[in-house]
C-alpha cells in the first residue's frame, strides 16, 4: 500500500503538532539540511539525535520513567473503551511499557524486554492481548529497542555502534499529504517477519512514526473447500508520536499511540493510547523490569 491512510497519522492528530513543530522548532534543524529532498543516512541520524537534545543532554540521561494515562480502544472487531494508568520505564538494554486497566477481562497490558528475554502480560489468566501475542511471536522490535521510540532510553539511534543496524534511506514519502524522511531498518542480530520503516519529520527530523508489516500465507485445509475459505493474514503495527515538549533537557513526545491491525478472514483493529504527563530521569530502576504474575 502506498499510503498508510487510516493506519497512519490521522489529519486530526497530525495538523496541530506539524504546524507547531514547523514554527517553533526550526532551531533544531541541522544547518544546510532544511528543505533538502534527499540526504544521507549519516546526515539524518545526526539531525535526528540533535532533535532529541544536545550530546551533553543525551549523555546525562541514564534512565527514563514516564507516567500518565492509558487507554485501549477497539476500532473494528470489538466495542467499548478501557481507561487506566500508563507507565514507561527504560534504560540502555531494558524497557517496559505498562498499562493497568484493572478489569476482569483486561487487567493489564505489559510489554517487557529485561535485557535477556521478551515477556508480555496477560489480559486475564492464560490469555494475552492481540498486541501481546504479536510482539511475543515477533520479539525483535522489543529486543532492538524500537518499541517506544525516543521515549525509550533503549532507542537504538542513541547507541548505533552497539546495535549496528542496516539503515537504508528511502527518500521522502508522503503520508496524508505531508512529506517525511523514510528509513528502512534491518537489525544485524535476530530475525523477524516484519518489514520495518521509520519516519522522521522533514524539517525537524523528529521520529514521529514506526511502521511494522508482515503477512502470513493461508494454511492448507484438510479438504479443498476448507482451503478455499482461508486467506492470507496481514498484520500492521503502527506507532505514532506527537505533542513534543521539553523534559529534562530533551524534546520528547507526550502522546504515544500504538495501532494494531489484523486483516484476513476476520479484521481486527485496536488502538492503545498513552498520554504521558510526568517524566523523571536517572531514577534507580533495579528490580523494576519485571511483570508480576
Amino acid at each position: 500500500m502506498d499510503s498508510l491512510g487510516n493506519r497512519g497519522l490521522s489529519r486530526r492528530l497530525l495538523t496541530p503538532w506539524i504546524m507547531a513543530g514547523t514554527v517553533a522548532c526550526l532551531c533544531l534543524v541541522t544547518p544546510g539540511l532544511w528543505g533538502k529532498e534527499k540526504i544521507t543516512v549519516e546526515e539524518l541520524v545526526a539531525s535526528h539525535l540533535d532533535s532529541i537534545g544536545t550530546a551533553e543532554a543525551r549523555a546525562r540521561v541514564e534512565s527514563i520513567t514516564a507516567t500518565g494515562n492509558g487507554s485501549a480502544i477497539p476500532r473494528i472487531g470489538g466495542s467499548g473503551k478501557l481507561v487506566g494508568s500508563a507507565r514507561m520505564l527504560s534504560e540502555p538494554g531494558k524497557s517496559l511499557i505498562y498499562m493497568n486497566f484493572a478489569t476482569p477481562d483486561y487487567a493489564e497490558e505489559a510489554l517487557l524486554f529485561d535485557g535477556e528475554s521478551v515477556e508480555v502480560g496477560q489480559m486475564s489468566p492464560g490469555q494475552r492481548s492481540p498486541l501481546g501475542n504479536l510482539l511475543k511471536t515477533q520479539e525483535l522490535p522489543l529486543r532492538e529497542g524500537l518499541i517506544g521510540g525516543t521515549l525509550s532510553r533503549d532507542w537504538p539511534f542513541l547507541n548505533l555502534p552497539e546495535r549496528d543496524p542496516k539503515l537504508k534511506y528511502k527518500g521522502l514519502r508522503k503520508l496524508d499529504g505531508v512529506k517525511y524522511h523514510e528509513v528502512e531498518y534491518k537489525a544485524r542480530k535476530g530475525k523477524t517477519d516484519f518489514r520495518i520503516r521509520l519516519y522522521f519529520e522533514q524539517e525537524t527530523f523528529r521520529h514521529v512514526l514506526s511502521d511494522y508489516r508482515m503477512s502470513i500465507s493461508a494454511s492448507m485445509g484438510s479438504r479443498p473447500i476448507d482451503s478455499s475459505q482461508q486467506s492470507e493474514t496481514r498484520y500492521v503495527l503502527i506507532e505514532e508520536f506527537s505533542d513534543f515538549r521539553q523534559e529534562g533537557g530533551l524534546t520528547l513526545p507526550h502522546k504515544y499511540v500504538i495501532r494494531y491491525t489484523r486483516e484476513g478472514n476476520a479484521t481486527l483493529k485496536i488502538d492503545w493510547e498513552l498520554e504521558l504527563e510526568e517524566f523523571t530521569f536517572n531514577q534507580p530502576l533495579q528490580g523494576a523490569f519485571k511483570i508480576d504474575p
